[in-house]
Parts: C-alpha cells; sequence; structure tokens
C-alpha cells in the first residue's frame, strides 16, 4: 500500500483528482487542506460515493490546516506523518506562494519522506518570462529576464505567475540539494464543472440569456482572433492517476515540467459558438466591445506547446468538442435538480455585474427575471 498525501482536493481540480486515486485500491489517500470549503456540495458527494458499493475504498482522512501557521503545528497532520513510513506522492493543489512550500521542506520528518512531489502549477508562469511572440510557448521558455528592471515590471504584471514560479523554483533548488524528486504540471486555464471561477457558468447563462431576450454576447476585441489553450479538469485528473499507478510514467517525468492543454488550440469566440452548439441554440449574436468582461484567456501570452508532455508521458487529451457537451450538460442538469442554487447564483450575480454597462436596465431587469426563475 502506498500513501498519497493531497494539498488541496476540494477545488473542482483537486476533486476530480481526490475522485480518482480514492477509487485506487492499493493507494491510501488523505487530504490538507489549507483553508478553502468545499463548495458545490462536494463533501457530500464524496461521502456518498465512498459510502456506496463500487471502487471507492472509504472516506479519506481530511486535515485542516492554517495557511499562516507551519505545518508542524498542524498536529493530526503530523500524528499521520509520524505513523507512516513513507509519503509515496505529494500532489500539490494548493500552493500559490514559496511559503507553502517551504513549509514542506522545513518539515523534516515530511520531507523525508517524500518519494515524489507533483506540483499543480500554470501557463501563468511564462507572463514572468522573456518570451517569443509569434510561437506556442515550451517549458524552456520559463526563463527569468537577466535584466532587473525588465524582470521587476514583469513580476508587478503578474504577481500570480511570479509566485508560482517561486514555488518551482523552490522545489528545483532542493532538489539540487539532494532533495526529492518533483514535476511541475503548468495547465492552462481549466475548465470543467463546478469551476470556482465561474467563467465558463457566467458564458453559459449568458448565451442562454441571449437566445431566450434576442440580445448579443460581447467579446472584447483584444481577443477576437487570439489562440488560447484551455484544458479539461477530468482530463489533468486521469494524467495524475496514470503518474501515480505507472512507476516507469512516473520516473520519465521526475525532475520536469510540462505544459497541460486540449490538443486544439482556438479562439474564445470557438469555445463560445461551441457552448452555444452544446445548448442547441445557433441564433446569438457574437459582438466585440470594449465595455466586455474578458474571462478567456488570463494569460497575454500563449497559446502553450503540449508536444512534450505527448511524447514523454502519452498525454491524450479530450478533444474539446467532447469536454465541452460534458461541462454544459453537467451545468444543466445541476440548474434542472436545483441542489447547488448557491453557487449557481453567485455565478449569475457575477454576469450580472460584469455585463452592467453592456445593457440599458430594462434588458439588465429582464435577465435577471430570466435568470431568477432557472435557478431559484
Amino acid at each position: 500500500m502506498k500513501n498519497c498525501l493531497i494539498f488541496g482536493g476540494n477545488g473542482f481540480l483537486g476533486y476530480e483528482t481526490l475522485l480518482a486515486i480514492t477509487s485506487l485500491r492499493n493507494i491510501n489517500v488523505v487530504v490538507a487542506n489549507r483553508g478553502r470549503s468545499w463548495q458545490w456540495g462536494k463533501l457530500r458527494s464524496l461521502e456518498e460515493r465512498t459510502q456506496a458499493k463500487g471502487p471507492f475504498k472509504g472516506m479519506p482522512q481530511i486535515f485542516k490546516l492554517d495557511r499562516k501557521e507551519p505545518l508542524t503545528r498542524a498536529g493530526e497532520l503530523m500524528k499521520y506523518i509520524h505513523s507512516v513510513d513513507s509519503i509515496d506522492f505529494v500532489i500539490d493543489f494548493s500552493a500559490y506562494n514559496k511559503y507553502a512550500i517551504e513549509q514542506v521542506i522545513e518539515t523534516e520528518e515530511l520531507r523525508r519522506k517524500i518519494g515524489h512531489y507533483i506540483y499543480i502549477s500554470t501557463d501563468s508562469v511564462y507572463e514572468v518570462c522573456d518570451v517569443s511572440a509569434g510561437k506556442p510557448l515550451q517549458e524552456c521558455d520559463s526563463i527569468r529576464p537577466s535584466c532587473p528592471k525588465r524582470r521587476h515590471k514583469l513580476d508587478k504584471k503578474d504577481s500570480y505567475g511570479r509566485k508560482k514560479l517561486e514555488c518551482e523554483e523552490v522545489l528545483q533548488t532542493q532538489r539540487l540539494n539532494k532533495g526529492f524528486a518533483f514535476t511541475f504540471l503548468r495547465l492552462a486555464d481549466v475548465v470543467g464543472f463546478h469551476d470556482s471561477t465561474n467563467r465558463w457558468l457566467e458564458y453559459q447563462l449568458w448565451l442562454k440569456l441571449g437566445h431566450a431576450l434576442n440580445i448579443p454576447v460581447y467579446l472584447p476585441e483584444s481577443v477576437t482572433d487570439k489562440k488560447i489553450s484551455l484544458v479539461y479538469n477530468k482530463d489533468v485528473a486521469s494524467l495524475i492517476q496514470n503518474l501515480i499507478t505507472n512507476e516507469d510514467l512516473l520516473s520519465t517525468a521526475a525532475d520536469e515540467a510540462f505544459n497541460i492543454a486540449f490538443s486544439e488550440n482556438f479562439s474564445v469566440k470557438t469555445v463560445l459558438n461551441e457552448i452555444e452548439s452544446c445548448l442547441g441554440i445557433h441564433d446569438v449574436s457574437i459582438r466585440f466591445s470594449d465595455k466586455a468582461p474578458q474571462m478567456f484567456p488570463s494569460v497575454e501570452n500563449g497559446p502553450v506547446d503540449t508536444s512534450k508532455v505527448k511524447s514523454l508521458l502519452g498525454w491524450q487529451p479530450s478533444t474539446f468538442k467532447q469536454s465541452c457537451q460534458g461541462i454544459v450538460t453537467d451545468y444543466e442538469e445541476s440548474m434542472r435538480m436545483g441542489e447547488t442554487q448557491e453557487e449557481l447564483w453567485e455565478a449569475a450575480e457575477e454576469l450580472l455585474s460584469d455585463v452592467h454597462d453592456s445593457y440599458d436596465a430594462v434588458t439588465l431587469e429582464r435577465m435577471e427575471e430570466l435568470l431568477r426563475k432557472w435557478i431559484l
């Protein structure tokens, strides 16, 4: 029996991975949450799945952490670490700054027991690097500028990318000091059911409103022809499951970074057209406006090149069309069942706020009425 420690696991990405790994008979899973709640009824769903007949072994242990406190003060987690001979895998979804990684490294008993650290990174790391325009980004492009002024300028421009790259750098440094192996999964903008950013759901609701009220949906002109990369959360979960169940694959991935995205690159307009198609509507006018919110992409650089992960790890993601149909169906079913009204309405309120300057008061009122009818 191998041991797997997941930092996170309650976000829409980590949760899919948790479900995948919990079904594995030869891996014992524990979860350490660094502060986020279990939205969308995920904890209840996990309990139901692990209690039902099927492949699930049972409810994993869940430890609550305080991001501001050293791990050594997390008494229950430290008891668990002390009780096992090894922690074969760490999967870290929730380290957003280097302090979180340094906590792991500075906790000696944990550090010396770790076999392999899978760090969930982001294509935002390229935002703080000097990259060549006009070609998809490769993993070797994550080089910070040598000029201090240029470096400072890029760091200020994207603090999220800077902090995630710092996390990678801390893990690389400890490895050079004879530490544990690592793998960086640099994810493009992630899409899927339960997305806490609400980006996809906002677009889905907006397109439904466009159809029902015969109003246009707006995109920023800056993304008209821009090619972007996305990735499906279930594909990421499958990749991680493959890594921890295949020793040869994990060995190949050791001390490497990989871009993770769909094989296809497309424009935001293409994304909206596909959502529209999955909803069974084809009459929404998509126009361009400087007032329109930009939900995708979250980065300026890109798209990313996924040839490395395909070559070395056999990455075979779903098609975007397949994934889109699954996501749209899940959200429509959620609205029909009425089980996650709070989360759905949060997205609806964000949409109304985001498009406030794009429509007149009467139209906004009609939009809110319909959203209430669909969700509440």
